[in-house]
């Protein structure tokens, strides 16, 4: 096993989401930060992701459309959710049809964050 941290894409298209996260997860983990779908499943193709957070509302897919498009790209990765307390049944569907697990983004910690991560590219 090598010493390199875990790789990570987050897509969200909310900077300072995006910025709160990214400082969660310093230095255990390698984290890259996108804001549009288009921009992530780009990101995938070039390959060396461990594990994904993924918002699914972003500016240019919406809702289970982010994930299915996100899981077909790279189906052996795994995705982690990220949503509000308003969105959970969406999340709780995208676990159903294959995510990983969800976190709601307001109650959200460094240690559960980089838990789930870690358990997730475990397996």
């Amino acid at each position: 096993m090598t010493n390199s941290p875990i790789s990570v894409l987050l897509f969200e298209d909310n900077p300072i989401h995006a910025r709160l996260l990214q400082n969660l997860l310093k230095p255990e983990f390698a984290v890259e930060a996108v804001d549009s779908l288009a921009a992530g499943l780009a990101r995938l193709e070039a390959g060396g992701i461990d594990a994904i957070l993924l918002d699914l509302v972003l500016p240019d897919s919406q809702e289970l459309a982010t994930f299915e498009r996100v899981k077909a790209t790279v189906p052996n990765i795994p995705v982690l959710v990220l949503t509000g307390l308003d969105d959970e049944v969406l999340a709780e569907e995208a676990v159903a049809a294959g995510a990983r697990d969800y976190l709601i983004k307001t109650q959200i910690n460094g240690e559960s964050l980089a838990r789930s991560i870690r358990e997730a590219v475990a397996g």
